[in-house]
Parts: structure tokens; C-alpha cells; sequence
């Protein structure tokens, strides 16, 4: 471990040769912007109403242009960045796309648009010492004092910073930065212990399996009547990672492009004969929860849920998909009377 007394130190270091990215306000929202200076930077905010992901996934993003038969890509303007503050539930939900977008195996979908900006990228994580109340890491294998795929940690402690540097590149970036060595680390256990008691604990035991044994289950029928299917929850969600792909033309010159889609949308399964798989909100919400909980677990290991609690906060009708998977565990058929 290292110590600064100043964030501000290790800020001035980083962006010597990178752009930094760091949450941002606008119009009294939050989102993860490129940084003019240290002082833009919203450091007593926990979470942005967006998560990071689209620094590496775009809201809309072009994939190719054509012109005639000749297909044209476009410019490579990915440049080194530093994606700074990003707390520990957001970093395992870059995780959790880089699972998607780069998987094993010569079998395995990698996706070069995503992994462009992925290697250029140097992540620098945030402990939260002080979780807020729709927080639920804890309960999907988190921790607010989680450094796991971040390449520089910071830790706050009452009297500077100390900082880990879990990977090669975190610990190549900070060479030459002047910083104290420091031995004894025995407080950050204390440190994250507190914080975690902080937090709301859901048990989510079993749920995979259970999930499974649900899917003509009753408990459909009363989770969906709330959502008004605005896909909300799966623009805000750092690990969902839905798009849809659309091609834009004028005579012979076009692009083909892609946007984030929700499976909340009605028309996401909508076939061109007119079927749809997922008529309704019942099916829509079994297949939200179920890839949260027992789809993406069974073939990557981890929840893609992260505990962030966005989607509860961005829900206009307050929908709070932790609720929701700690019911699902106990739900008995004969509850439903």
C-alpha cells in the first residue's frame, strides 16, 4: 500500500498523458463526462445516475459506413484514459461486460469496439465508506471495499489516501508519482467492515435453482403489473448490455449502427411474422430477473446484478429488483392466496 495526502496529487499525476473521465453534474444529474480539472470532479457524490459503462459501450455507436460495396470503418479516436472515482459496484459491472464482450474460447463473441476501449483504459476505483440505503452489494458478492478488476484503489482514511494498485498497469502508472510507503494496513479492515454493516442484506440463497423451478409460476403475475416498461432499470444498470442494430441509408452512401435496447420493450422480441415470445410484461420481467439471477450465473459465475440500486432510484413507479429476488427465494405457490 501507498499513501497520499491529496487526491489531487495522483489526479495531476494520471493526466499528464491521459484524459480523465470522472462523474460530472448536469442539469442536476450525474454522469461520467471527461474532466477539465480536478475540481470538476463530483468526488461527495456515491453513484451517477448513469453508470461508466458507456465509456466503453456507447448509447449509440457507430459500427461501419458504406458506400455502394465498399464498407468503410470509422476512424479509430480512441485515446488513453483514465475512467477515475468509479466505486466498487461499478467496476464489477465493467466486469461483468467484459465477460460479454470479450469471452473465452475460440467460440467465445469478442467484440472489438467494446475491447478498443477497454485496453486504453486505466480504471481507478473508490472505496465507499459511506454506502446509501438502496446499496445491496453485499448481497450479490460485492463490497464497497471491493478493489477486484480496478488497476489503481484509493481508500480514504482519516488522514490522506491509501492507494493499491491491483494490476501490471495500475502499478506502471504510478511510477515515478512521489508517495509513502505504508506497512501497517490493519484499519481498512475495520474500515470496511463498518461500511458493510451499513448496508442492507438480502438473501438471495439459492435463487439460480429456484428461478428455474419458477418459470410458470403465479409470482409472474403480480411482479410485472407495476412496470410500464419504460426500460428505464436497463439504461441505468452498469452490467445490462441489451442493443439493437440499425442501418441508415441515402442512396448508395449509409451506416450501420447500434443502440442500447431494453427487454422490457415490447417490440425486443417482436418477430417479423408478428409472434412475440414475450407477449407481455409477465414474460418480460420472468426474463429480466432470471438473467440477473440464474442465466448469467449459470454460465459466467457472478451475478449480473451488481447492487447499485440504480434501477430502484430511477424507477418511476419504484420497483426494487432486490425486493423482487428475495421474494422469488421464499415464494410458494400457496402464497399467492
Amino acid at each position: 500500500m501507498k499513501k497520499v495526502p491529496v487526491l489531487k496529487t495522483l489526479y495531476d499525476h494520471l493526466s499528464k498523458d491521459r484524459q480523465i473521465v470522472g462523474l460530472t453534474k448536469e442539469d442536476n444529474r450525474y454522469f461520467y463526462r471527461a474532466l477539465d480539472s480536478f475540481d470538476q470532479w463530483q468526488s461527495n457524490v456515491l453513484l451517477g445516475n448513469f453508470s461508466p459503462k458507456e465509456v466503453f459501450f456507447p448509447q449509440d455507436e457507430v459500427l461501419f459506413y458504406f458506400k455502394a460495396q465498399k464498407t468503410i470503418l470509422p476512424k479509430d479516436e480512441v485515446k488513453p484514459n483514465v475512467l477515475w472515482g468509479v466505486r466498487p459496484c461499478d467496476i464489477a459491472g465493467i466486469g461483468e461486460l467484459e465477460r460479454m464482450f470479450n469471452q473465452v474460447g475460440e467460440e467465445g463473441y469478442k467484440d472489438p469496439y467494446f475491447m478498443q476501449r477497454f485496453e486504453r483504459t486505466l480504471i481507478v476505483g473508490l472505496a465507499c465508506s459511506e454506502p446509501w440505503p438502496s446499496c445491496f452489494c453485499t448481497s450479490v458478492e460485492g463490497s464497497p471495499y471491493k478493489s477486484e478488476g480496478a488497476d489503481i484503489f484509493i481508500y480514504p482514511t482519516e488522514d490522506g489516501y491509501l492507494i493499491e494498485t491491483p494490476s501490471k498497469k495500475g502499478e506502471a502508472a504510478i511510477q515515478g508519482l512521489d508517495v509513502e510507503e505504508v506497512g501497517d494496513v490493519s484499519q481498512l479492515e475495520a474500515d470496511r467492515r463498518r461500511a458493510e454493516d451499513k448496508i442492507e442484506k438480502y438473501n438471495f440463497e439459492g435463487i439460480a435453482d429456484k428461478l428455474k423451478l419458477m418459470v410458470d409460476s403465479n409470482f409472474w403475475d403480480r411482479v410485472h403489473n407495476p412496470c410500464i416498461g419504460c426500460g428505464t432499470c436497463a439504461f441505468v444498470c452498469p452490467s445490462c448490455h441489451c442493443f439493437d442494430v440499425s442501418d441508415a441509408s441515402r442512396g448508395s452512401r449509409g451506416l450501420r449502427s447500434r443502440q442500447w435496447d431494453s427487454c422490457l420493450y415490447e417490440g425486443y422480441t417482436l418477430e417479423t411474422s408478428g409472434h412475440n415470445p414475450r407477449p407481455s410484461g409477465r414474460e418480460r420481467w420472468r426474463q429480466r430477473l432470471m438473467h440477473k439471477f440464474s442465466y448469467f450465473p449459470q454460465v459466467f459465475g457472478s451475478y449480473q446484478c451488481l447492487g447499485c440500486g440504480r434501477c430502484g432510484r430511477a424507477c418511476p413507479v419504484n420497483i426494487n429488483i432486490a425486493e423482487l429476488a428475495a421474494k422469488a427465494v421464499e415464494w410458494e405457490e400457496a402464497s399467492a392466496e
